[in-house]
This record gives C-alpha cells, sequence and structure tokens, in this order.
C-alpha cells in the first residue's frame, strides 16, 4: 500500500496515535530502567526515596576495588567471546536451517531451541556436572561455550525470522 503525499485527516490521526502509542510503549519499557539511576547516587545505604544526599561513593567503591574490577573484567570476557561465538553459530545455523531442502530440519529445530524451554537452573547444573568432568569447570572457555549454548538459539529465532 503507497501512502499519499497528501494524507487525509484520518490517516494523519492514525499516525499520530500510532507515534503516541510507539511512545508509550518505550517509555513503558525504559523506565524500571532508569528508576535506579538517580537513586545509584544516594548517599545513603539503602535505595530510598526521597534520597538523603547526592553522592558517588557507590560508583566509587565499584570503581577503585580490584575484586570488583576483576568481576567486570571476567564479564567482559564472558560476554565478549558468547557474542562473537553465539552470534556467529546461530547466524550460519539460521541461514542453513531457512533452506526448505535442508535435510532433518524439522528434528534439528527443536533441538536446538530446546534451551529455550529447559529452566536455566537445570542446563546451569547439567554444564557444570559436565564441565567438571572433562576440566573445564571454572574456566573462561567452559563458561563461555554455556552461555553460548544458551545465547544461541535466541540468535537461530531472530535471523531466522
Amino acid at each position: 500500500m503507497l501512502l499519499s503525499p497528501f494524507p487525509t485527516l484520518g490517516e494523519r490521526i492514525r499516525i499520530a496515535l500510532l507515534w503516541i502509542w510507539c511512545a508509550l510503549v518505550i517509555l513503558f519499557l525504559l523506565v524500571p530502567i532508569l528508576i535506579p539511576v538517580p537513586l545509584s547516587f544516594n548517599s545513603g545505604a539503602f535505595f530510598i526515596f526521597p534520597l538523603e544526599g547526592l553522592s558517588t561513593r557507590w560508583y566509587e567503591m565499584v570503581l577503585g576495588t580490584q575484586r570488583w574490577q576483576s568481576a567486570i573484567g571476567n564479564s567482559l570476557i564472558v560476554a565478549f567471546g558468547t557474542t562473537l561465538i553465539a552470534t556467529t553459530l546461530g547466524t550460519l545455523t539460521a541461514i542453513a536451517l531457512s533452506d526448505e531442502k535442508f535435510p532433518g530440519r524439522r528434528i534439528v529445530m527443536p533441538l536446538l531451541l530446546s534451551p529455550l524451554i529447559v529452566p536455566v537452573v537445570i542446563t546451569a547444573v547439567g554444564s557444570y556436572l559436565f564441565y567438571a568432568r572433562i576440566g573445564l569447570a571454572s574456566t573462561y572457555a567452559g563458561i563461555i561455550l554455556a552461555h553460548t549454548a544458551l545465547a544461541s538459539p535466541f540468535v537461530v529465532v531472530t535471523v531466522a525470522a
């Protein structure tokens, strides 16, 4: 359907309502993320409103402590490794499965999507027990592989759509 260069009043109202609806949805999604940000500058020990005072002590503690710096570094290593592998594997898998002639497509697809159905706790315990036997427990490789197994189905579904 082509849009007319001269929209009618009804079309203009419909477009305006669509923009308002989209703005409300975005606001609904962002508010839970944005509310804790000002509270993180509270000088008190708890998240309370109104703020007791403004302070950056929590950020100084996180950025100035070796333990937190190490944890952030570990998280970044795992995140980048998982993103790289899951995106690559998931995209290639989705491209392969998009071919109607792919043999066993009806069998492979549910197996690939099973991590979305199984509770994460069960997957984590199973992964840990398996990795402990083969010596990958508590290693970057083991953690990245476990996260990749959980992230890849999301990539497959998104790319295949």
